[in-house]
């Protein structure tokens, strides 16, 4: 799920034309989040877009909608305002998080609507009482069977009677948080509801949109809301303006001074906003910020106790994603800064040697689907690290890879990782993946209509999709260790001359030179595929053009690496594009390009790094 999410977000980026870079940071006094850049295309090339999808039906309905809905042109009174960049902050005015300030109350809203569903069921409990006995009870104790038709207890509840009518309301302590933001919900003696719940506080959002005719973007703006904002069921009003060619939106007035102060020229960056712009590549057309270290600082209660927790908690000091993008290829970046203190456990590890890795980039083919490489020693060394500071991480390690060492019949640790150079890849292809999950859907539709099972006709399900793992190997004893413990799991049958596959099919291995080659389920498809790249007879995903590119900003101590071919999921967008007509041919036909996607997470002396990439590429077999 995260490498689709990845890649559909660079799809996003990848279709939207290159933009001019990001001016100075516009960073409000106090920004705990702040989002910045060009968010949309420039007006000239909305509307060129907005001119070919008109004569469409769908498209011209949606039109007619938001008009019979807002009164409003969307092309004329909105979108030709927008310039495209934006300043999106939450902004800290006192010592408190607005965030911190949020979550309490919106724990205080959750009680109060909990307390609200409760007095609600015990209110049918009682008209259902009264229905039956023609009078209301003396108490809720006598509404024991009732309680239990509705599933609910009276435990801080009041009742009273008074003749034929009652009263019903939960109770809160008088000098509890709940009653000092609140009145308790219940019924009166007319059966309508009471009660007033917590009122919703504002997030601090600010928001500053470049715009062309600031007149008219007001204008529109006010009339957009003059339809309501309503949280909680209560009116959220929000305060509007212009100022320098920006239209300017704030849930808090009181935060409308520092966006006017950041939006004045070239504001002073921040010193946690500038130390995080240095891990990225410069001028990007976007970036989120992310201030934890502000942000934890000022929040208050933390819910969090552990001190280990806590402790890892204080050492982040921040996040940050850019976006980058061009006619051939879109990359986004994020870096999170740790500072761990020098007795630290994982200190060293971030600290750890530069290693770039990945030789087996060059020995596994370009053409297949999917395929992650990790570095399973720094990832040993990183759980070994972490379990000294949390216990539970051993637990937890050792159910993760318990499935992983029932179907290869290998102990990680004893066996595979003393034999293993550095670097281990994994290759599953998605069709086989989407197959799993049809056949093991038709499982469970024919178990609900008493029908045989498929998977005890010998069909596979999602546990035995096929896996192909690429090793590389180190000479010495433990080597030949682990090919003795190969030869035992799988036993004497031959595949065919270059592999050895257990009797069950489950499992396959090979040795090619340094690599092991590893094929876990009943298929060597995937297996023989990759022979082909370490026979020469394919290219190795490491002379692409794209790969080359990618790998060439990378840095710091790498331990995951992504690869996918995405044409599956551009051929759809183009499809999509082409159904819209010969208008968008251009589209389709760029659309069509883009197939490497690629994803890096390496550690850094500051902290942990994750790139992503998709490239356009005409590279063929």
């Amino acid at each position: 799920m995260a490498r689709f999410l990845s890649v559909m977000l660079l799809i996003l980026l990848a279709l939207a034309p290159p933009s001019a870079r990001a001016q100075a940071p516009h960073a409000p006094q106090g920004a705990e989040i702040l989002l910045q850049g060009r968010l949309l295309p420039p007006p000239g090339e909305t509307r060129a877009w907005l001119e070919r999808l008109r004569g469409y039906a769908l498209f011209e309905r949606a039109l007619e909608h938001f008009q019979q809905e807002t009164g409003m042109d969307l092309e004329a009174d909105i979108l030709t305002c927008l310039e495209g960049t934006a300043v999106v902050a939450i902004v800290r005015l006192g010592d408190e998080s607005p965030l911190s300030i949020q979550a309490r109350r919106q724990g205080l809203i959750t009680r109060w609507k909990r307390q609200r569903r409760k007095v609600r069921r015990v209110q049918e409990a009682v008209s259902s009482y009264v229905e039956e006995k023609g009078t209301p009870p003396d108490s809720l104790s006598e509404l024991d069977a009732f309680l239990t038709e509705v599933g609910a207890d009276v435990e801080g509840l009041d009742y009273r009677r008074a003749g034929d009518s009652w009263t019903l309301k939960a109770s809160f302590p008088a000098k509890g948080d709940l009653a000092a933001h609140s009145t308790a919900p219940g019924f009166d003696a007319e059966g309508q509801e009471v009660g007033t719940p917590p009122v919703a506080v504002p997030a601090n959002l600010t928001v500053a949109l470049r715009v062309t005719d600031p007149a008219r973007a007001l204008r529109s703006a006010r009339r957009l809301l003059e339809k309501g904002l309503e949280v909680d069921g209560r009116a959220a009003p929000l305060h509007l303006e212009t100022r320098s060619g920006w239209l300017i939106l704030a849930d808090n007035p009181q935060t409308l001074p520092a966006m006017r102060s950041a939006l004045k020229g070239t504001p002073e960056v921040p010193e946690s906003l500038a130390r995080l712009l240095g891990q990225v590549p410069q001028s990007p057309e976007s970036f989120l910020f992310v201030d934890v270290a502000g942000m934890l600082e000022h929040w208050k209660d933390l819910p969090v106790q552990d001190p280990e927790v806590l402790a890892l908690l204080h050492s982040l000091k921040g996040a940050i994603l850019a976006t980058y993008a061009t006619r051939d290829r879109v990359l986004v970046e994020g870096f999170l800064a740790v500072d761990l203190p020098a007795e630290h456990p994982l200190r060293a590890l971030l600290e750890g040697p530069v290693d770039q890795g990945l030789d087996l980039t060059s020995r596994v083919p370009w053409s297949v689907s999917s395929l992650d490489i990790v570095r399973v020693d720094a990832l040993w060394e990183a759980l070994a690290a972490a379990g000294k500071t949390w216990p539970e991480t051993t637990l937890i390690r050792a159910r993760l890879f318990h499935e992983i060492e029932r179907r290869l019949g290998l102990d990680l640790e004893k066996d595979l990782l003393e034999a293993c150079a550095g670097e281990v890849a994994v290759n599953v292809e998605m069709v086989d993946v989407v197959s799993a999950a049809m056949l093991a859907r038709m499982d469970r539709r024919a178990g609900r209509k008493g029908e045989p099972s498929p998977s005890k006709r010998g069909l596979p399900s999602l546990g035995t999709v096929p896996v192909t793992l690429l090793v590389d190997l180190k000479p010495g004893p433990s080597r030949l260790a682990l090919l003795e413990r190969l030869e035992e799991a799988v036993g004497p049958q031959a595949a065919d001359a270059r592999f050895r596959q257990s009797a069950d099919r489950s499992l396959a291995y090979a040795v090619h030179g340094d690599t092991l080659v590893l094929a876990v389920g009943p298929s060597l498809r995937l297996a023989r595929h990759a022979m082909k790249a370490l026979d020469g007879e394919v290219r190795p995903l490491a002379e692409l053009d794209s790969a080359r590119h990618f790998r060439s900003g990378q840095t710091g101590r790498l331990v995951f690496f992504t690869h996918a071919k995405t044409d599956a999921l551009y051929s759809v967008l183009k499809g999509a594009l082409l159904l819209l007509g010969a208008e968008f041919r251009a589209e389709a036909d760029h659309a069509g390009l883009w197939r490497d996607a690629y994803g890096a997470l390496s550690l850094d002396p500051g902290g942990v790094r994750w790139r992503a990439g998709v490239y356009a590429t005409g590279q063929v077999p």
